[in-house]
């Protein structure tokens, strides 16, 4: 028999955020592809923690990597966001990451289970 060790990753995310990953309306999460994010693969756990200290764990199903959001956006469903339009998306994370970080670092698409995990 084989085991393969999966990693648990924690990342911090705003209570409306978390409401939308536990809801399930949120089936996909976009972070900048520095050095801790790419070390995320398939089958790893996410541990979703809020400023209210809750905790979801979602099991990673898939990755989609490139290199600006705005390109990664033509290559998924946006609506795995939480969002409803490119535009809205681009609108959020364009605040947080500049286009040069986005060039140096990549980013990711994470599309997590719906299901929580134990």
């Amino acid at each position: 028999m084989i085991f393969i060790a999966c990693k648990k990753h924690k990342i911090k995310v705003a209570p409306k955020y978390y409401d939308l990953v536990k809801s399930g309306k949120k089936k996909m999460i976009l972070l900048l592809g520095n050095r801790k994010r790419k070390q995320i693969k398939i089958g790893d756990d996410i541990i979703f923690i809020d400023t209210k200290k809750r905790k979801i764990n979602k099991k990673v199903i898939d990755i989609k990597i490139d290199k600006s959001f705005k390109d990664l956006l033509t290559k998924i469903d946006v609506k795995k966001t939480g969002f409803k339009t490119s535009k809205e998306v681009l609108e959020v994370l364009n605040k947080v990451f500049t286009q040069r970080k986005q060039e140096k670092y990549n980013v990711l698409a994470i599309e997590i289970s719906e299901s929580n995990q134990k």
